[in-house]
């Protein structure tokens, strides 16, 4: 009778272990389904912020290339009498290259609030000092136009000329590299930015 209870006892225990060890396997299992599938969400949200980023520092690029194609200054009309060499071109040349700025700009800020959810406001702080770059840039672009508008009175057009100087050569990129300001600052963020989305795409979330 006592061996028969000690056997119960033990098979009690066994029993008792083996669903401890079960539930810790699940348990774990668990944990390692949400930590993957987190990485994976975390993955595939890094990726789509870091092509944006790309094509955000492409758009950007385009706006300061010097060389404004014909193709570029062409309206989607024909213009009778009208040149591609006039201000209109130029304007029509540059609001398109703004334009694709602007789409990107769309994209990355839904991306934004996906990223805060997840990851707080590093991300977005690290744009929005882009961001205020972007902005001096726009700036240097408008008194471009106004410095080259033959239709502006000459005190206005000696104020364009004026802010042109004091942006100096932030709407159009400069050669060698090492005197673009504009251009140094502004890789240096997008590094910043590619580096930290890199970092999530290995599975390391800071």
């Amino acid at each position: 009778m006592i061996l028969l209870e000690k056997a119960a006892e033990l098979s009690n225990l066994v029993v008792a272990a083996a669903a401890a060890v079960g539930a810790f396997t699940a348990w774990r299992g668990l944990n390692t389904w949400r930590d993957q599938n987190r990485w994976q969400v975390d993955h595939e949200l890094a990726r789509r912020a870091l092509i944006a980023t790309y094509r955000y520092r492409n758009a950007i690029e385009s706006v300061r290339n010097r060389s404004i194609s014909k193709l570029e200054m062409m309206p989607e009309k024909p213009l009778h009498g009208a040149s591609w060499l006039t201000l209109d071109g130029n304007r029509l040349a540059i609001e398109r290259r703004w334009k694709r700025v602007g789409d990107v700009r769309v994209e990355i800020e839904s991306i934004l609030i996906e990223a805060e959810a997840l990851w707080g406001d590093r991300l977005a702080w690290n744009f929005k000092k882009i961001f205020e770059i972007e902005k001096t840039l726009l700036q240097a672009s408008r008194a471009f136009l106004r410095s080259i508008d033959e239709s502006i009175g000459k005190d206005e057009k000696s104020q364009a000329l004026a802010q042109v100087k004091e942006l100096g050569n932030i709407h159009f990129e400069s050669q060698p590299m090492e005197e673009d300001s504009f251009k140094i600052d502004f890789e240096d963020r997008i590094q910043a930015i590619e580096k930290y989305l890199k970092e999530l795409m290995e599975g390391g979330r800071k």
